[in-house]
């Protein structure tokens, strides 16, 4: 049952995560807008023009305590619980496409359009290691594993990737696309990894 619903975004919807314990949500759009509704009654809590460039993705923290929002202008943007800008990672010139949250730690994961996997500890507000994709491609979506030893990359060439965190080691995971991807997930038991992909097609694949 659909309880509501907001258009006040100018332009593509390109994000939305909850926070604060799922009260609230944030959205983030190509109109470089952070936008913060209630939940559920999707009234608008407040809006945020932090960023200069077209925004590409938005993560909470697990604790609800931290939102982090990429943009194309290569900076991603720290927001607190109450809808305050705490901090900003400025990375590469170009743009940071996908951003997830640890779901075990105050880590943030990103991934930039020259194809790395990067990582920064928003407890200390200090970047760690940084991990290249093989193949000369980039990831377009990436996620955490439940225990927080991996991350998942479905990649701009098709192929699919699993990160070792502490390790810097990729394993390759056939999912049988060959088109970019759009979208990737974990299963809440860390089995099962869900693609979404421009062929039109969701796989399912088990990793463990």
């Amino acid at each position: 049952k659909e309880l509501g619903s907001a258009e006040k975004h100018l332009g593509g919807v390109n994000g939305v995560a909850f926070f604060n314990n799922g009260a609230s949500l944030a959205t983030v759009s190509t109109d470089q807008l952070v936008r913060l509704w209630d939940v559920p009654s999707l009234t608008e809590k407040g809006k945020l023009k932090i960023h200069r460039w077209r925004i590409t993705s938005v993560s909470a923290s697990s604790d609800g305590a931290w939102i982090a929002s990429a943009s194309e202008g290569g900076v991603i943007k720290f927001i607190d619980a109450s809808g305050k800008e705490v901090g900003e990672v400025k990375g590469e010139e170009k743009p940071i496409v996908s951003v997830a949250f640890s779901p075990k730690a105050p880590v943030l994961a990103y991934a930039t359009e020259s194809g790395k996997i990067c990582f920064y500890d928003v407890s200390k507000m200090a970047g760690g290691a940084e991990s290249t994709i093989p193949d000369e491609t980039r990831a377009n979506s990436i996620a955490w594993s439940p225990d927080g030893k991996s991350v998942v990359a479905g990649c701009q060439d098709g192929k699919v990737y699993l990160l070792d965190v502490e390790k810097s080691a990729f394993q390759p995971v056939k999912m049988g696309h060959e088109r970019p991807f759009l979208g990737v997930a974990f299963s809440p038991d860390g089995a099962w990894i869900a693609s979404a992909c421009m062929d039109r097609s969701v796989r399912l694949m088990r990793v463990k």
